[in-house]
């Protein structure tokens, strides 16, 4: 039998190997996030609805001349605060091409948030292999990936909120970067208003599970919290001074507190209630949330037994309390989560390193790896299913809607443009230049000449005087667009 202290060596030697392999992967890891992010970002026109809405507010917003205001139909339009607006219009000036600039900050942002991802692991747990787990674990969940190739702020506040979290992991150890806390808390307002702010809730356990409050002492974090104000602070004053209370009833009432009492999407987005929540994460996080559900009784267990998990336990209430508030509110949409994935990922991957770092036998640790490996596989495969295909039916009318708006660019007249239930209007309306479009109505009065806009899969039962009138001047798979001449009639 082979001594104590050779066998306390070996392991040794074999935790040193496994973290000089993990460096590699960790490389790897940032390089094939890079390319999943960026692959073909470009691609495609921008879908109903929020990506043609916001980018259709950075059109009319140019064109005004004032970029601190968003506008939106030539109005004031206080739906999201301009860091993400600001930081897109920047990169079109280099890049005209605007599918891939108003898209390019959402994607860096993925970048971004795998790598703080790792990075707050390894400031946890000092260990490349846990970092490396927590990377992969992040890239291969398909819907953080799907929703970082769009124009949508939740993935860029998802990477201020990890900033935040990681500037004041690191500054428990080096109090110079408490500063970092302020500064990612301004970034996470600008991006997308409140929700900047759920890393007070992380830094609220983490002091009641450590009993640990010593922070609030240092300099540096009061510098990072005047940094937070000099960085938020200016825009929220000229809108407050310019527009008065309309900017807040609107900035923060209806698009805030407005959004916890009652569902203000009108029921035209899933998920509608909570239970479509618990779905989607069930449904496009795997294999990973299900590894979270069965490591909360671990993690409990070796809390109670005294064990060194508390930043872990940090990690686990975090973002279940996330998901709490999310729930809480009557306003749900699936793109709300992408905050919770990073956490998914590290309590993951911390729970999963100090379980490791218990195995001491090697057959059971290369089992451990190889079933490591599998689950890597396919949770990439299904991430670069889910991430380049989910909803693909969105993207294929998304791309029909921008050659009709295309088609309404070079076709003035007839200057009337309707639709017939069809519900997607935004991507017409953001490659029409702003195209008046309206709903038909069953015995609507018909005076003039129109453009109508149908499904193209659908049967129709209109008056033969109608139908006679209607030609197809464009068809698609997903929407035929029909020319009504309108004949006065007779006197």
């Amino acid at each position: 039998m082979m001594p104590a202290q050779e066998t306390k060596n070996t392991s040794s030697s074999r935790d040193t190997l496994h973290e000089q392999y993990a460096k590699y992967f960790a490389g790897l890891i940032i390089i094939v996030a890079c390319f999943l992010f960026l692959f073909h970002v470009g691609r495609g026109a921008f879908r109903d609805y929020d990506e043609a809405a916001y980018a259709d507010a950075f059109r009319v917003t140019e064109a005004s001349g004032d970029l601190m205001t968003m506008r939106r139909f030539e109005n004031p339009w206080f739906d999201k605060p301009p860091l993400y607006f600001w930081s897109a219009i920047a990169i079109e000036k280099v890049i005209p091409d605007k599918e891939f600039a108003y898209r390019l900050p959402s994607a860096l942002s993925g970048i971004l948030s795998i790598i703080l991802t790792m990075l707050i692991v390894y400031t946890a747990a000092e260990s490349y292999l846990a970092a490396s787990i927590a990377g992969g674990v992040a890239l291969t969940s398909p819907m953080f990936l799907y929703a970082g190739r769009q124009l949508r702020m939740d993935v860029p506040v998802t990477a201020a909120i990890l900033f935040t979290i990681f500037s004041f992991l690191k500054g428990l150890k080096d109090e110079r970067w408490y500063a970092g806390v302020g500064v990612g808390i301004a970034l996470g307002i600008m991006m997308k208003s409140v929700i900047g702010l759920l890393p007070l809730g992380f830094i609220a356990i983490f002091a009641f599970i450590h009993r640990n409050t010593s922070f609030f002492k240092s300099v540096y974090l009061w510098i990072g919290i005047a940094a937070m104000f000099v960085i938020a602070a200016p825009w929220h004053i000229y809108e407050s001074v310019k527009f008065g209370s309309v900017f807040w009833d609107s900035y923060l009432f209806h698009l805030v507190i407005q959004r916890v009492g009652e569902n203000i999407l009108g029921g035209i987005a899933p998920p509608s209630n909570s239970v479509e929540y618990f779905n989607i994460l069930l449904t496009w996080a795997q294999p990973w949330t299900t590894l979270f559900v069965l490591f909360i009784p671990v993690v409990w267990w070796m809390y109670r037994k005294g064990e060194t998990v508390r930043d872990t336990f940090v990690f686990l209430l975090f973002p279940i309390g996330v998901l709490c508030i999310f729930l809480l509110a009557k306003t749900k949409l699936g793109y709300y989560l992408m905050p919770i994935y990073p956490f998914i990922a590290i309590f993951v991957a911390l729970t999963t390193y100090w379980l490791f770092q218990r195995i001491r036998k090697r057959a059971l640790r290369i089992t451990a790896l190889v079933v490591g490996v599998v689950l890597f596989i396919g949770g990439f495969a299904n991430t670069i299913y889910v991430g380049y295909n989910y909803a693909d039916n969105e993207q294929l009318i998304a791309n029909e809607e921008r050659n009709l708006g295309a088609f309404l660019n070079a076709n003035p007249a007839p200057k009337l443009v309707y639709t017939y239930y069809w519900d997607y209007w935004d991507t017409i309306w953001y490659y029409g230049n702003g195209r008046v479009i309206q709903q038909m109505k069953d015995g609507q009065p018909i005076d003039s000449s129109f453009f109508l806009v149908m499904h193209s899969g659908y049967t129709y039962h209109f008056p033969p005087w109608f139908s006679s009138r209607l030609d197809v001047v464009y068809k698609g798979a997903a929407m035929t667009v029909y020319k009504f001449t309108y004949t006065p009639p007779r006197k």
